[in-house]
């Protein structure tokens, strides 16, 4: 697991770098700001739901085979507490953010109407993902942050040559979401054992 959790942590800083090269500081500080604050449930919320799945999800894996009921129910869940967030930054995003920092902080709130969505999805798919470490596939966790980090990059440089302003935002919204939908559903298959079909016909 530890190459998978550096290419992670990687991921995690790589649109800030490129943001510093293509369009400077003040981006990157509205960027950082915008991300943090989607970033807050995940870290508070998610985190500990984690905790939680992993332990029975692990136990029911272990005894059973599958465990795909904990695993739709988990997922039910955590949709049903990111929603209202969700609507209110579609709504009121700017509008939020200039209450919150200041009109000069306006732009936050646009980059968040942008990211809600593929921010959302990671809360509801971050803890359901554990099911490539109960499931013992953790190198195909490692192809897919590798995946992952080949995406960013090019989407985002991609899109900075679409539209220098919020491009590479676009960018990095369609990877994320690319990459929460492709680990959501694997995870689906993971929690189902032995009923699911062979994923990608390997042994990763």
């Amino acid at each position: 697991t530890l190459p998978a959790e550096f290419v992670n942590r990687l991921i995690q800083q790589l649109p800030v770098f490129i943001l510093s090269m293509l369009s400077g500081p003040a981006i990157v500080g509205v960027f950082n700001l915008t991300i943090r604050m989607l970033g807050l449930p995940i870290q508070i919320v998610a985190a500990s739901v984690t905790e939680v799945f992993r332990q029975q999800a692990a136990e029911l894996y272990k005894s059973t085979g599958n465990c795909f009921a904990l695993f739709r129910s988990t997922a039910k869940g955590l949709f049903l507490l990111i929603s209202p967030a969700f609507v209110l930054i579609m709504l009121f995003g700017p509008q939020l953010f200039s209450f919150a920092f200041g009109e000069n902080w306006a732009e936050a709130g646009e980059f968040a109407r942008i990211l809600a969505a593929p921010f959302s999805l990671k809360f509801i798919v971050s803890p359901l993902s554990y099911m490539f470490m109960i499931a013992n596939r953790q190198r195909l966790d490692l192809l897919l942050h590798f995946l992952g980090l080949g995406l960013f990059a090019a989407l985002m440089v991609t899109g900075h040559r679409l539209d220098p302003d919020y491009g590479m935002i676009m960018g990095y919204g369609v990877t994320m979401t690319t990459i929460y939908v492709l680990y959501g559903y694997i995870s689906t298959q993971l929690a189902r054992g032995h009923e699911s079909k062979p994923i990608f016909k390997t042994n990763l």
